[in-house]
């Protein structure tokens, strides 16, 4: 066996490994943040189900407020429908899907570029008392074989700061 031939054996293997390791990883990932917000459920609900208030809190917009937009569709019902374009926070949009007023919101996060991915964006909102709220924000991306599944790997790291400035922001705005 000559030097070439072992190490194309080598990398075969190493290929065959690497697809056998991405199949073995789940195809979808759960992720979700909490925090307390010290204002009713019904109107942090609003602010969330308002795609309109979106700019204010969300931290990727704060990354790119430039970034091209549109809304589409009534606030707070489903099929209301945020569209967004930019160089840093890329293309996509967020559709309302289900909603349950002041308790849940779900919507189809959906990203074109720079890589697409398909996601949900969850909303609970758990009424503590008259003037407490337990907010949780979850995440559920699709992910595809093979890329995809090793992205997950990834995902909780890469989206968990953005998440828990998201919630902060929304505190900011829902206390003032």
């Amino acid at each position: 066996m000559t030097t070439l031939q072992l190490i194309l054996i080598i990398i075969g293997g190493l290929f065959v490994l690497f697809f056998v390791f991405a199949f073995s990883l789940p195809s979808t990932k759960k992720l979700e943040w909490s925090l307390e917000i010290n204002a009713p459920a019904q109107e942090i609900y609003d602010l969330v189900t308002d795609f309109n208030n979106y700019k204010k809190w969300n931290p990727w917009s704060a990354q790119e407020p430039e970034a091209d937009g549109e809304m589409t569709g009534e606030p707070n019902t489903v099929g209301h429908k945020w569209l967004w374009n930019g160089k840093v926070i890329g293309k996509g949009y967020l559709q309302i899907k289900k909603l349950k007023n002041s308790e849940y919101a779900i919507s189809d996060l959906i990203f074109e570029k720079p890589r697409k991915m398909e996601s949900l964006d969850t909303w609970k909102f758990k009424k503590i008392d008259e003037k407490t709220t337990l907010v949780s924000w979850g995440h559920e991306a699709f992910l595809g074989y093979p890329m995809g599944r090793i992205f997950g790997l990834m995902l909780e790291k890469m989206l968990g700061k953005d998440f828990e400035q998201g919630l902060k922001n929304l505190k900011a705005l829902s206390e003032s």
